[in-house]
């Protein structure tokens, strides 16, 4: 049972008004309704952020799960179920999250919820450890005078030559999530130190470039992509022309039996636009609605 008495319609503000008929007056709104415009601005807010991410959806109602459980939200994990499984988890995979539980989702799903668990706990996430676990490693060195590259986690370690310049190339099996990958360097000649950060640099940007390898998918439908973003640039219009509506309304420059009819209008449109978006699963960067 709420602790604040909700919010309502006939009493509260009338941007509150205008949510919750948007919104079919759920609690959240009607709580948020205390706020007056604020509870707009908060919604503006969690609409943007949910719908200017390319996050995929079904790791983005992953990481809200693990935050809902671990602080205790019950209302939030109720209502993203929902999204969850609309995203395309499935009921197993839903429970999993829930529990903590790793087994029923993919590497990347692992690592999500490692990720989100880390940065709920501490604050930030661990610096020397990766999120996400890495299926192959792989690692190009050029090779400088007698230098030699050891590392556990790379133990098929050869020399090449690429265009007459030798490197050395190791190779290593899966590297789990949270695992620092440490790679010893020795033999480097001492004449200069910018071999050195060289090799360290080749290296790392090898390891980045084998997580992202990793954890990419298949290209967005290029269908999808452009009706996506026709929706975005109708989006940012009318978000302009609202603001700039309001703006002539604290300036005095527009009369009131204009500017309700006008924003309603021009509310309707958004919500028009973003509901093709909040139903549009296969929309890059898509999901389902706001739960909130």
């Amino acid at each position: 049972m709420a602790r604040i008495p909700y919010v309502e319609s006939e009493n509260a503000h009338w941007l509150t008004r205008e949510i919750l008929a948007r919104r079919n007056n759920r609690n959240i709104h009607r709580m948020l309704g205390h706020s007056g415009p604020l509870a707009d601005a908060f919604v503006r807010l969690a609409t943007t952020l949910r719908y200017e991410s390319e996050l995929d959806p079904a790791l983005r109602e992953i990481a809200i799960l693990r935050v809902g459980v671990l602080s205790g939200a019950t209302y939030e994990v109720t209502a993203h179920r929902v999204h969850a499984r609309a995203a395309g988890l499935s009921e197993r995979q839903i429970a999993a999250v829930e529990a903590g539980e790793a087994d029923a989702l993919t590497p990347l799903q692992q690592g999500v919820m490692r990720f989100t668990d880390d940065v709920v706990a501490n604050v930030r996430a661990r610096d020397a450890t990766f999120p996400l676990p890495i299926e192959n490693v792989a690692l190009a060195v050029q090779k400088l005078g007698d230098m030699r590259l050891q590392s556990a986690q790379t133990p098929t370690v050869r020399e090449t030559s690429l265009q007459g310049t030798p490197f050395i190339l190791a190779t290593g099996s899966r590297l789990p999530a949270g695992t620092a990958l440490s790679v010893t360097v020795s033999g480097v000649p001492h004449r200069s130190r910018w071999p050195v950060y060289l090799t360290l640099a080749f290296a790392v940007a090898i390891a980045l470039w084998g997580a992202w390898g990793a954890s990419s998918g298949l290209a967005d439908d290029k269908q999808l992509a452009a009706r996506r973003k026709e929706l975005e640039a109708r989006r940012l219009r009318g978000l302009a022309a609202l603001a700039a509506l309001d703006a002539q309304r604290r300036n005095g420059t527009v009369d009131e039996a204009r500017y309700g009819p006008r924003r309603s209008q021009l509310l309707d449109q958004l919500e028009r636009v973003y509901g093709e978006l909040d139903g549009g699963g296969d929309l890059p960067g898509g999901g389902q609605g706001l739960a909130a």
